[in-house]
């Protein structure tokens, strides 16, 4: 999970107003990983639906979207001092 803003620059073209939306990054990285890097891609938001509809290189998908105030907070990770050191002694064999 992670925080990923995308600003206006990004695109051709932008239209939108603020807003704050929920995407499984897996659903959309694949996604576009099978795209043509010459390909247009159009994104628009269903609000009413909570659905975010894609359109590339002729093909529609339709992601469901998640509701960000469902995604808990990032967990806290505490600081630790442990009393331990480890040294690791590495040969590669074969490298000059």
């Amino acid at each position: 999970m992670g925080i990923f803003e995308l600003g206006s620059s990004a695109f051709d073209e932008y239209s939108a107003d603020e807003c704050e939306i929920g995407i499984d990054l897996n659903k959309i990285t694949d996604l576009l990983g099978i795209t043509d890097k010459s390909d247009t891609i159009r994104m628009e938001l269903e609000e009413e639906n909570h659905k975010l509809l894609i359109n590339v290189g002729g093909l529609s998908y339709t992601l469901s979207l998640l509701d960000p105030s469902t995604i808990r907070a990032e967990p806290r990770v505490p600081q630790l001092e442990l009393p331990v050191k480890v040294v690791l002694n590495v040969q590669i064999s074969g490298v000059r």
